[in-house]
């Protein structure tokens, strides 16, 4: 390693560590229980020490160490509700003050999360510009949906930086590293159901095998471990889920959308985006570049609105397709737009809809952000169309 990149990797190593002690002094040093870490840091305390971090005794600690008393039927139990090799994942700082773990896990989240952006900036073979860079990374900051799941802890924000990388790793061609991302990305399950097949099935129809395999080997593992240190784990789980809907309110975006309405129109809403999805990735396979990119952001903007969600900060799925639409975007003035209707449209949506129009609040910005996608789409079949119909004029 030259000495450019060591000084490199101790400036940032070094910039990591101020920033988790700023971060301690400023938020996490009053050890606010609230956010979402609490229920793993909990959790895998309990499982680390040999303990059922599914049981109602764990859930019960929860509970009395977050709101000081246990919480009532139908509201939301704050249960441990994840595959067991997330416990993995939060054991480094498992035994550490929650204060501590707290502004940890947050500043490794964050960090996470912007190599991630970046990685997704050189996939999308974006010469990008200083002030180009600073709206990205202010979209990455301050939309209500990161700005919330950093805060709360989320790995649903690890998660999306896994899925970035996996994008890149796939363009870099770094299969093995590829398939292990994306398997490690399995610890929040309900965000990657539709981005596991799509991206698997693109590498094995280009003969990309080893991106399967990394992916099993490395899945098999984590689950054959969670086995060995928790047998009943897999059975715990599922009876996890099953109580999950009955104090959380699951429904996916079509169906928050038509909530209260006749169940065809969700399931109308429903088929028409999968169509879609579906042609985005066949032109993806017909065309590749550009259109690869826009299979693959579209993808994870349908994954917060396909899928069943129950946390507005899952809505960072759709952040992927800001980038895309930032660089995009015809002129200066039209990017700052983009990047103030995600920062401030996302605030205002939660701020006035969250509580009154819970179902609104669920279902808008992931169908915002998929008709912007549409247009996206129609803007570059337009061009593309264009080029050929030149193409064969000269012909």
């Amino acid at each position: 390693m030259s000495r450019r990149w060591v000084l490199l990797v101790a400036a940032l190593a070094i910039a990591l560590v101020g920033y988790t002690l700023v971060l301690h002094q400023v938020y996490t040093w009053r050890a606010n229980t609230h956010p979402d870490f609490y229920i793993e840091w909990i959790g895998s305390r309990v499982a680390l020490q040999g303990g059922n971090p599914y049981s109602d005794e764990t859930t019960q600690a929860i509970q009395l160490g977050s709101k000081g008393q246990r919480v009532a039927a139908g509201e939301d139990q704050l249960a441990f509700v994840y595959p067991f090799y997330r416990v993995f994942i939060n054991a480094p700082v498992a035994f550490l003050p929650y204060d501590w773990a707290a502004a940890i896990w947050q500043t490794v989240m964050q960090a996470s999360l912007f190599a991630g952006v970046l990685l997704l900036v050189r996939s999308l073979q974006w010469r990008i510009q200083a002030g180009e860079l600073v709206l990205v990374l202010l979209v990455a900051t301050l939309a209500y949906p990161t700005f919330g799941a950093i805060v709360l802890g989320q790995m649903a924000v690890g998660v999306l930086a896994l899925l970035l990388i996996v994008f890149w790793a796939i363009r870099a061609e770094h299969y093995w590293l590829a398939g292990a991302c994306l398997a490690v990305a399995t610890v929040k399950p309900q965000l990657v159901i539709l981005a596991i097949p799509a991206l698997l099935i693109w590498t094995l129809i280009h003969r990309q095998w080893r991106v399967a395999v990394a992916f099993v080997v490395t899945l098999l593992i984590l689950v054959v471990a969670s086995w060995a240190v928790f047998p009943s784990w897999i059975q715990e789980v599922a009876a996890a889920l099953t109580r999950y809907p009955l104090y959380k309110n699951v429904q996916t975006g079509p169906g928050f959308l038509f909530s209260g309405s006749s169940p065809v129109w969700p399931w109308l809403l429903e088929a028409a985006a999968t169509a879609w999805l579906l042609a985005a990735w066949w032109l993806a396979w017909q065309r590749q570049r550009d259109w690869l990119a826009g299979a693959f952001v579209l993808t994870l903007a349908m994954s917060g609105f396909l899928l069943p969600q129950t946390s507005i900060a899952n809505q960072l799925m759709l952040l992927p397709a800001v980038v895309l639409l930032i660089r995009d975007a015809p002129g200066g003035a039209a990017q700052l737009s983009i990047a103030i209707v995600a920062i401030a449209g996302s605030w205002v949506v939660y701020a006035t809809l969250y509580r009154s129009h819970y179902e609104l609040a669920m279902a808008l910005p992931p169908l915002i952000s998929l008709l912007a996608l549409a247009a996206w789409y129609i803007h570059k079949e337009w061009k593309h169309g264009s080029r050929t119909r030149t193409a064969s004029s000269l012909a």
